[in-house]
């Protein structure tokens, strides 16, 4: 019999269960600079025009909530892309942001303390901390298709979200065929890390229903932007990565048509009363 204490069995469990694991996203915040997002005019211009972009996007699903204010939290928050997005796609709303990345959280927290965001970001494992408050929205974006069981962590965004509050997640859409067959040729690393199947419109509705979400909507979203990595080694792998990153910036920065969309997103309602047997799988031993 183990010695090991409940709870650290069920955070070995939940780390098992994690399909890319605290380490991938460590390595990948700790060789990005935050400074290297303050380039060149022209770089600049081109950032400005993404953001707005991905503003409007959200701003529109967030408008689905019916909330014009309120506390906001995203999980797997880092490096804090999202949140600068919704800083300005919903400037009334309160932000936070949860990430068990030690090394994400200093870089997002040097990132909105250089561009002046005031969020309060917490370290921790989502299926262990305890936060000192409820969220109006409780939000994650490409999170939970990194996770065998991604109705596990569907419900556990619950688990932070004040009663009537919303639940929003959005995950890549991987699945699109241009997407998928360039990922598979070039990065067919990455798809290990993705669960495929919550990258359906219909298996996203299902994760919501099943953990007792109310109002469920389902939808599409973003520019048809293109995965810009090649793995090591790969032939025309670095001529891929230019061309990718040149399509992605022409379609994120102009008015270009929705030939596919870069995601897809859920958002559901919590009930007023949270469910006793939904309550009960929230409990910690």
């Amino acid at each position: 019999m183990s010695n090991a204490s409940p709870a650290k069995l069920i955070a070995d469990q939940h780390f098992a269960n994690d399909m890319a694991k605290d380490a991938y996203w460590s390595e990948l915040w700790a060789t990005t600079n935050p400074k290297q997002r303050r380039p060149q005019w022209l770089w600049n211009l081109l950032r400005r025009r993404r953001r707005q972009m991905y503003a409007r996007s959200f701003r529109k699903l967030l408008h689905r909530t019916g909330l014009q204010s309120g506390d906001l939290l995203e999980i797997g928050c880092a490096p804090g892309a999202t949140l600068e997005v919704i800083h300005e796609a919903a400037p009334h709303f309160r932000l936070h942001g949860i990430d068990y990345s030690q090394v994400g959280v200093e870089y997002t927290r040097k990132r909105f303390a250089q561009l002046g965001i005031d969020a309060a970001i917490h370290f921790g494992d989502v299926f262990t901390i305890e936060l000192p408050r409820r969220y109006d929205i409780v939000m994650s974006a490409g999170v939970i298709e990194h996770f065998q069981d991604a109705a596990s962590i569907v419900r556990h965004h619950l688990r932070f979200c004040k009663p009537g509050g919303f639940v929003v997640v959005t995950v890549p859409h991987l699945l699109s065929p241009v997407f998928h067959a360039l990922v598979r040729r070039f990065d067919p690393g990455n798809l290990e890390i993705h669960n495929l199947q919550t990258l359906k419109l219909e298996r996203l509705r299902e994760l919501f229903v099943q953990a007792g979400l109310q109002q469920v909507q389902i939808g599409k979203m973003g520019a048809p932007r293109l995965h810009s990595l090649a793995a090591k080694g790969k032939q025309y792998g670095r001529i891929y990565e230019v061309l990718a990153r040149s399509w992605n910036i022409v379609v994120e920065t102009t008015h270009f048509p929705p030939i596919w969309h870069a995601n897809l997103w859920a958002l559901g309602r919590v009930a007023p009363q949270l469910d006793e047997a939904i309550a009960d799988q929230f409990v910690l031993p």
